[in-house]
Order: structure tokens, then C-alpha cells, then sequence
């Protein structure tokens, strides 16, 4: 509303002329405050800015992150390692504070990711804060499961899982197990949206069709070489596999049939991986899911 209008309305509806003058003054308040803003961003945005790039890789291994149903198991959630580049194109130095899946859940961060005879060792554990100076880049590892259709979680399954002897673990408890058992389990609290510390719980499987058993995917902590193993033959029968390996099984291979792959793919679900700053601010590289279904891309 421009000045020429509010005078107009003000002369035609007199009665309500005060009511009119208090709606006027909170809307040029309102853009005032609206351009403040703007400019406070852009400014602060300039002094701390963040570019977060997903690296490609040579090769791309794909880990089963949990399992599904007891009738007909399947896996219902995978995962693999990816690297970022994180460089600081702001004006200042910072730290970074946080790195959160999907804005709540913390995830660890590796310097470097090398495979031995077929175990995958990560090394070198990201402390934060980790700082970052003006115009410097780190690059990093993040382990990031998301969830994917029962059709492909079937045939994956069939690959994946490949054992005979079962039930030495929790995971095979829950595909095979004769009963339902109640379990302990650790689940982060959250006040605000802000994370406060870890609870113990106890939870009752009633629904086994529903239930996704969560495998751990790491190895015990090699302390004296300060490195993570991730072991190809887990103890609960699961192992992983290169995406291309696992396209040419899902679907006897041509070239062609593969580049051409669409029959297993999942909802464009948006998967947000978020950097905290020192002070507060977020940075946020959306990732979504490509056309075979198997892993993430920043495209």
C-alpha cells in the first residue's frame, strides 16, 4: 500500500481512519524489518560461507544397513561411504561444530577410507570441531544409509546375505528366531530439536513384518593403528558388494540394460546432510537417490 492509496482509503472510511493509520505503520514496519534482514543475510553470508561438494569415487561398495520380516526377509535399508569437500569461500574462519543426517541424527566423519583384503578400514577419526581457514578445504568420509523399495530389498537380500549356519546374532535372531524377544536399545533424546543424550530403552517386537532389525556395521576398534575395520564377511552373514557387481546380478547383463535401469527405483526423497558452524549457522548438501536405487547423488 503506497502513500496515495492509504490517503484515499483514510478519507473514504473515516470512522475507521485510526484502525487504518495502526495497519499502515505495521506494514511499513513489517518491510523495514522484511529488508533488514535480507541485508543482515546477505552480509553475514558473505563473512561465513560454505561449499560442500559429493566426490566422485572409483568405486562404490554397498552395505546393508537393515533388515526387514521374518516370512520373507528382506533388506530394507543400505548405505555406503561417500566423500565430501568442504571448503570455507567465506571471509572468516570457523569451526565446524556438527555434522547431522537428515538435520538430528550426528554421524562420524573419517580422513581416510582404504581396502585391504576385502576389508574396508576407516582411519583416522574426525574430531570436532574441526576448523576451517578462508579459502582451505578438508575432505572427509560419511557413512549414510537411507531406505529403499521391498522389491529391490528382496533381491538384495538374496545377494547379501550369505551364510548357512545363523542365529549368532541379534540380526539373525530377529530373521530366524522361533519368538519375539524384548531388546535393549539406545536412542538419542532431543529437546527442541536439539540433541541432549542417549536413553536406554526397552522395546516389545509385536510386529515382526515392520520391524527393522539395525545391523552393527562396524568392527571392534583397531586402537593400536587407530582404524575401523568394516569387514566384507560380517558376523551376522551379511556382506557388501560394488554397485556394478551387484547391477550385473540383479539384471544378466548387457551395457546397455544397465545404463537403461529404472525397474528398482525409489522415491526422489530428498536426503539433506547438514554442517553446523561455530556460530550456529547450517549448511546443508541435499542428496537424492539415483535411477538404479543403490546409491546417492548430490544431482
Amino acid at each position: 500500500m503506497n502513500f496515495e492509496d492509504f490517503e484515499k482509503l483514510i478519507k473514504t472510511n473515516k470512522a475507521t481512519s485510526i484502525i487504518l493509520i495502526v495497519v499502515f505503520l505495521f506494514s511499513i514496519l513489517f518491510e523495514i524489518t522484511d529488508s533488514y534482514k535480507k541485508v543482515h543475510s546477505y552480509f553475514i553470508t558473505k563473512e561465513y560461507d560454505l561449499k560442500i561438494e559429493l566426490l566422485k569415487k572409483d568405486r562404490n561398495y554397498i552395505h546393508v544397513n537393515s533388515a526387514t520380516s521374518r516370512l520373507n526377509p528382506f533388506v530394507s535399508s543400505i548405505g555406503s561411504w561417500y566423500k565430501f569437500r568442504l571448503t570455507n569461500i567465506g571471509e572468516k574462519p570457523y569451526s565446524i561444530i556438527n555434522i547431522f543426517y537428515k538435520e538430528k541424527q550426528k554421524i562420524n566423519a573419517f580422513k581416510d577410507y582404504y581396502i585391504n583384503n576385502d576389508v574396508i578400514y576407516l582411519s583416522n577419526l574426525i574430531s570436532l570441531p574441526s576448523n576451517i581457514n578462508a579459502n582451505e578445504s578438508i575432505e572427509l568420509y560419511l557413512f549414510i544409509p537411507f531406505e529403499i523399495n521391498r522389491k529391490l530389498g528382496e533381491k538384495l537380500f538374496s545377494l547379501l546375505y550369505t551364510r548357512d549356519n545363523k542365529l549368532d546374532t541379534y540380526v539373525e535372531l530377529y530373521l530366524f528366531g522361533k519368538e519375539p524377544k524384548t531388546k535393549k536399545v539406545t536412542v538419542p533424546m532431543y529437546t527442541n530439536e536439539k540433541f541432549v543424550k542417549t536413553v536406554n530403552i526397552d522395546v516389545k517386537i509385536t510386529n515382526w513384518d515392520e520391524h527393522f532389525a539395525h545391523r552393527a556395521l562396524y568392527s571392534k576398534m583397531d586402537r593400536k593403528n587407530n582404524r575401523m575395520p568394516f569387514d566384507y564377511n560380517m558376523n551376522d552373514g551379511f556382506s557388501y558388494q560394488e554397485k556394478d557387481e551387484i547391477l550385473s546380478n540383479i539384471i544378466k547383463p548387457t551395457k546397455d540394460e544397465i545404463k537403461m535401469h529404472q525397474v528398482y527405483k525409489n522415491k526422489t526423497n530428498v536426503i539433506p546432510i547438514v554442517f553446523e558452524i561455530n556460530n550456529n549457522m547450517k549448511f546443508t548438501i541435499d542428496l537424492t537417490i539415483d535411477s538404479t536405487g543403490l546409491l546417492l547423488t548430490s544431482k
